[in-house]
């Protein structure tokens, strides 16, 4: 009744260096987005912070200066 053989699952009929190595580069793809997307999200929050402090201490330089004025 239960006819599953796991080595022949694997062998894939003769296919498995063709089926086991585009599944593998497909996690590589995969895990290479994943990878790149949370280092441009690094990259760009350190510049957004790195901005809005930027910003920051120009409004505060301004102010100073109406304020002397």
């Amino acid at each position: 009744m239960n006819d599953f053989n796991f080595s022949e699952f694997i062998a894939m009929g003769g296919y498995a260096k063709y089926v086991w190595s585009s599944w593998a580069l497909t996690i590589i793809a995969m895990a290479s987005l994943v990878v790149s997307a949370i280092r441009k999200r690094k990259i760009l929050y350190r510049q957004y912070h790195q901005q809005t402090q930027q910003s920051a201490a120009r409004k505060q330089r301004l102010a100073r200066q109406q304020s002397k004025s």
